[in-house]
């Protein structure tokens, strides 16, 4: 849980540390909150930075080094900052994480687009970048890609139907984009009373 300016305020320095950067590979992720625009860098290139709130982290993931890395806090609390470029030579970085990764429709501009971003979930991809003068490492989104229905976190009692890998018997998915596949999930543990 996130302190308050005041409960800030109040502690003591030997108590304040710099965050860890989570452990490098695939988290499962949801933009929240509206992308900001900014000039970053000595040209003050434009760019647009979008926030993403890690869901639950994929098995390439050390789960020692991530339990060590939050040290009881909630994955959900951490914030993972993904900056994309846009210039001419730069916006196809923008309209693949727009509409190939989040699936925000391709006849709207991309100003709309961004502005729909708020909500979607994504696979995002971590590697390790240390700090100018090597005191620290920060996180980098080294890749996006789409969520597909099987890596979503869902109950262990719904079976994924877009993937051969899982029994079609348990529930039909089939065929379904993931946030209609979650709502789908999760209309069938209710009406089985889970």
């Amino acid at each position: 849980m996130e302190r308050s300016f005041v409960e800030i305020l109040d502690m003591p320095l030997d108590e304040i540390k710099a965050p860890q950067a989570l452990p490098i590979g695939g988290y499962l992720g949801m933009v929240f909150g509206q992308p900001i625009f900014e000039k970053v860098g000595e040209k003050q290139t434009d760019s647009v930075v979008f926030f993403i709130k890690p869901i639950q982290a994929q098995n390439d993931v050390d789960q020692e080094q991530l339990a060590k890395v939050l040290n009881g806090e909630a994955l959900q609390d951490r914030t993972i900052t993904h900056r994309i470029f846009v210039t001419d030579k730069s916006k196809h970085r923008i309209k693949k994480f727009l509409f190939d990764d989040l699936g925000i429709d391709g006849t709207c501009s991309l100003r709309q687009a961004i502005n729909e971003a708020m909500g979607r979930q994504v696979l995002v991809k971590l590697n390790h970048q240390p700090s100018k003068d090597g005191s620290t490492v920060f996180e980098n989104v080294a890749s996006t890609a789409k969520v597909q229905c099987c890596d979503l976190a869902v109950p262990s009692a719904v079976v994924c139907c877009l993937c051969g890998d899982h029994d079609r018997s348990a529930l039909a998915l089939r065929h379904l984009e993931p946030n209609q596949a979650v709502q789908s999930a999760k209309s069938a543990l209710r009406s089985n009373g889970t």
